[in-house]
């Protein structure tokens, strides 16, 4: 828990009163794989924090990351991308930790320190260095980018950036989407051929992780909207984020199908598209309904036998299932009134 990693760093830090006289808190005189270590330890510690000992915490790691980077050979340290064949430099790892870790502190500042009076200058600065330790391999600091510029009702940038992270998640996204029928239409074959050879989706190798994916195709889901509400809306771009929100949702469909959210998502992903997907938006959206009710069931059962402690708890849960089950059934209403109009 925390407390292990508070330790931890208490540990490591008493090495400066070793023979080399480590002032370890400077970042002076400390060897890289100490750094390392350290820097570790303190961006783990701020995944565990909240608000602003979080920021503290990353900070810290991005400290002895910077410090680790110094210490490397110079014509290994301005390497910004990684070579052809994939290997990968300990300076490139380093930059590659860096560029998360300030994508961590630009989160931050769109989330828990939001309304600190310098947020958003805080976070286009974190954004900065993001992009400047930016290797070409993961779309973190692209995403983070998209999401500021939304924030700040600036669509046509947001598009920008994060089709540019859709690109370098693509391949691996639309493998796993083709699992599940959601791979992109004109290169199916390519997607299914690679899919069928897969017995594990872990086989794919290096991916954004789950919770990332989802952030993405809601971005990917805004751009499509920003995209269609302009005065000269362009459709093809629209469409475009849109293709991109359903086979990021395929994937995490191929990964996990009882997540409620993903199936509303894809069906929210095929109602955005121009014309309207509505078939196959009612299908998951109807999904989602089959899922919510059966949540609701098990919930309701649960707190028939439950202890009067734990009611206020479960009551609360099912408060927010049945939310989400008019927020689907909206959805439905909307899209079958549409479907009558047109008939």
């Amino acid at each position: 828990g925390r407390r292990d990693f508070l330790e931890g760093i208490s540990i490591l830090t008493s090495a400066e009163g070793s023979e080399q006289n480590m002032d370890v808190e400077n970042g002076n005189g400390c060897n890289s794989d100490l750094h390392d270590v350290l820097a570790s330890l303190y961006l783990y510690l701020g995944q565990m924090n909240e608000g602003q000992e979080a920021l503290d915490s990353y900070r810290s790691g991005i400290k002895h990351l910077e410090s680790s980077l110094a210490l490397q050979p110079k014509e290994e340290a301005n390497e910004t991308m990684i070579e052809e064949d994939g290997d990968e430099s300990p300076a490139i790892e380093i930059r590659k930790q860096l560029c998360g870790a300030y994508c961590s502190v630009a989160e931050l500042y769109l989330t828990d320190l939001c309304y600190e009076p310098n947020a958003e200058s805080e976070c286009e600065s974190s954004l900065n260095q993001a992009l400047k330790h930016d290797v070409g391999s993961t779309p973190d600091a692209l995403q983070a980018l998209a999401n500021l510029r939304l924030s700040q009702s600036r669509g046509q940038e947001a598009t920008d950036a994060m089709m540019k992270a859709w690109d370098r998640m693509k391949l691996g996204c639309g493998t796993m989407a083709a699992l599940v029928g959601l791979g992109p239409e004109g290169e199916n074959d390519d997607c299914e051929s690679v899919a069928k050879e897969l017995t594990n989706v872990d086989d794919l190798g290096d991916r954004p992780g789950f919770e990332f994916r989802v952030q993405s195709a809601k971005i990917l889901l805004e751009c499509s909207s920003f995209l269609a509400s302009q005065d000269l809306p362009s459709v093809e771009e629209s469409n475009n984020c849109a293709e991109a929100a359903i086979q990021v949702l395929g994937s995490l469909l191929a990964e996990n199908d009882e997540v409620v959210e993903i199936w509303f998502l894809v069906g929210c992903a095929f109602a955005s598209q121009q014309p309207k997907n509505s078939e196959m938006a009612i299908h998951h959206w109807e999904r989602a309904m089959e899922m919510l009710l059966k949540v609701e069931e098990d919930l309701e059962q649960e707190m028939e036998e439950s202890e009067p402690d734990d009611e206020a708890c479960l009551l609360e849960q099912l408060e927010g299932v049945k939310d989400q089950m008019e927020m689907v059934k909206e959805k439905l209403k909307g899209v079958n009134a549409e479907e009558m109009d047109n008939g």
